[in-house]
Parts: structure tokens; C-alpha cells; sequence
């Protein structure tokens, strides 16, 4: 293969990468609408939105459609260079190391969002009264199952995971670190742009940053689940009991210096890690941005045709979803034409 061959390979191997995330991430979302839709789905889950979906066929019959084609494709994903293994942790790191490194993190963006509701309560309180925690039943559960399972986990799995594990392979490190720390800000939107900014992308940048260097999913797991957990805890005292709210941030502020203390070592590495990701984010801008720019026209004709197409099936779950098949099928008309014309396999 000639150099000529080889860039234009790179190029459709990332736009492909692109579109994939992208198109995975809008049928995630369309699913969830659709889902909201239904009878047995009209109640709220820790305070969010319900009943606001689409009920119509049309949007069921794209959400199984969605689905049909997702499967086959993240299946690809694990037996086309994309294996299981470097799913679940590309380097060998023990158990015990990848707890250890997420609790040390955990603590530094425990730390950091207490300081913030320390400084200026308006930022997060909206937010995590939003999830509407007002008991101490519900406290209990948002602790031991929402923050663990239903937030922690699928979340980890899908940015981390598979997201940042595709483009860090086709984008490199240090753009899958930035896009899907961008990405994953951005779906929690909902919760105020001045939480986004301070709060959601430096801890997304953080949890990448994790994965990154330890190539395990389990650290940043861990790390998700304890900061979920001890927001949780302190929206806790500051809404369920008040007069508690202040010895119970001051108590959460302590127990994470003393693990920052005892982890400052590794704190210091995943700094000089960071910079090193910053160095990774200039080479090769070139292709990158050529793909980043395919991609923008790609999701703009996919919105078009999706807007033209959901007064049929009627509903903004099958805007979402409609648009979420355009660019699927865009990403496996690329990986099919590379197969056939551009060079075989992944780059």
C-alpha cells in the first residue's frame, strides 16, 4: 500500500469511527425516548422527565431497527481489532491497583465539587435536586444502587469503553480523551451549563484520563460510582437535613485529603500523564480535523433527512432515532467500501 492509499485508509477509518459513536450515541437516546413513551415507563426515576416519548409504531419499528443494527456492529467492533480484552482493560493492571488509582481520583473530584458547593451552592444544588432525593430511603438507594449500577456502570461501559476505546484507536489518545470527555458533558446538559463547565468535563476528563492510563474499565468505574455516591451523600445533608449539611461536606472534604495524601504519588503520575495526552492531541491535526469536518456534514444531512422523515413516523423520539440510522448507515457504507476498495481490516 502505497502512502497515498494508506492516508486516505486513516481518513475513512476515522470518519467511520466517528460516525459509529455518533449514530450509537443518538440511538441510545431515541431508545430512551421511545421507552419514556410506555404506559408501565410513565413514573420518574430519581426525578427525571417521563411520559414525554413517542407511542407511535413508527418509532418503535426505528427503535428495532436501531437495535438490528447496533448489534451486529459493536459485535464487529469486539472481533475486528477491537477485542474484548482492550474493552475491559487494555494493559494488565491488577484489581487491586485499578481501586486504589479510582478511589485517589474519586477523592480529587470529591474534593473539587465540594469546594464548588462550598463556594457557590447555586451551581450544583439545581442539579442534584433535579434527582429528587428528598428522603432518607431514597438517599439509601441512590447510594447503594443509582450511583453503582444505574449511572456508574452503563455510562463507563459506553464513553469509556467502547467510545473512548474506538477513537482512541482510530483518532488517537489524546483526541479520544477530548471527544469523548466533549460527548459526555454534553448529555448531561440538562443539568446546567455552569455544572457542565466546573464540574461534569473536568471529571470527564479525568474518568478518560483514568482509563487511559490504566486500561482498565474498573478504575474508572470505581471512581464514578464513589464521586456519584458522595454527591449523593451530601445532597443528603444539605436537603434531607439541613443543619447536618455542613459537618457532612466538611467530613467528605477531610476524607478526601487524606486519600489525595496517601495517593499523591499517583496523582503526580496521572498529571505527567496528562500533559503527555496534551502532546498526543497535536500530531497528525490534520486528518483528524479533515474527518472531524466529513463527520459535521455527515450528521447535518443526517438531521435534514431525519427532520424530513419524522412527521411520517411523527414524534421528536423518531427525529432522533431516523437520524441515528443515517449515520449507522453511513459508518457501514464506509467500513464496507474500505473493505473493498481502500485496504482490508483496521488500520
Amino acid at each position: 500500500m502505497n502512502e497515498e492509499d494508506h492516508w486516505t485508509l486513516d481518513l475513512a477509518s476515522r470518519l467511520e469511527a466517528l460516525l459509529e459513536i455518533g449514530g450509537t450515541a443518538l440511538a441510545a437516546t431515541g431508545v430512551f425516548l421511545v421507552l419514556q413513551g410506555l404506559p408501565l415507563m410513565n413514573m420518574s426515576l430519581m426525578g427525571l422527565p417521563s411520559g414525554f416519548g413517542a407511542r407511535d409504531t413508527g418509532a418503535f419499528l426505528c427503535a428495532v431497527l436501531a437495535g438490528i443494527i447496533l448489534m451486529p456492529m459493536i459485535l464487529r467492533r469486539l472481533m475486528d481489532g477491537w477485542t474484548a480484552g482492550q474493552l475491559m482493560g487494555r494493559r494488565r493492571v491488577s484489581a487491586g491497583k485499578a481501586v486504589g488509582a479510582g478511589l485517589v481520583v474519586a477523592a480529587a473530584l470529591t474534593l473539587w465539587s465540594q469546594f464548588l458547593l462550598w463556594l457557590a451552592p447555586e451551581i450544583l444544588l439545581p442539579a442534584w435536586r433535579s434527582l429528587g432525593v428528598n428522603r432518607g430511603s431514597q438517599l439509601w438507594a441512590a447510594v447503594l444502587f443509582v450511583a453503582p449500577l444505574a449511572t456508574a456502570l452503563p455510562e463507563e461501559l459506553f464513553f469509556r469503553g467502547y467510545g473512548q476505546g474506538i477513537l482512541t484507536t482510530r483518532c488517537g489518545r489524546g483526541w479520544g480523551l477530548l471527544l469523548v470527555a466533549g460527548g459526555f458533558s454534553l448529555t448531561h446538559a440538562g443539568q446546567g451549563w455552569s455544572s457542565v463547565l466546573l464540574a461534569i468535563f473536568p471529571a470527564a476528563l479525568a474518568l478518560g484520563l483514568l482509563y487511559e492510563a490504566t486500561g482498565s474499565i474498573l478504575a474508572p468505574w470505581v471512581a464514578h460510582t464513589a464521586t456519584n455516591a458522595a454527591a449523593f451523600i451530601s445532597m443528603g445533608g444539605t436537603l434531607v437535613h439541613p443543619g447536618a449539611g455542613t459537618w457532612i461536606v466538611t467530613a467528605l472534604m477531610a476524607i478526601s485529603l487524606a486519600i489525595l495524601w496517601g495517593g499523591r504519588r499517583q496523582v503526580k503520575s496521572g498529571l505527567a500523564h496528562l500533559q503527555d495526552l496534551g502532546r498526543a492531541l497535536g500530531e497528525d491535526m490534520r486528518g483528524f480535523f479533515l474527518a472531524a469536518t466529513a463527520g459535521m456534514a455527515a450528521l447535518a444531512t443526517a438531521l435534514f433527512v431525519g427532520g424530513l422523515l419524522a412527521p411520517l413516523l411523527s414524534g421528536r423520539a423518531a427525529h432522533v432515532l431516523v437520524t441515528s440510522l443515517v449515520l449507522l448507515g453511513l459508518s457501514l457504507l464506509i467500513h464496507d467500501r474500505r473493505g473493498a476498495g481502500w485496504g482490508a481490516g483496521s488500520p
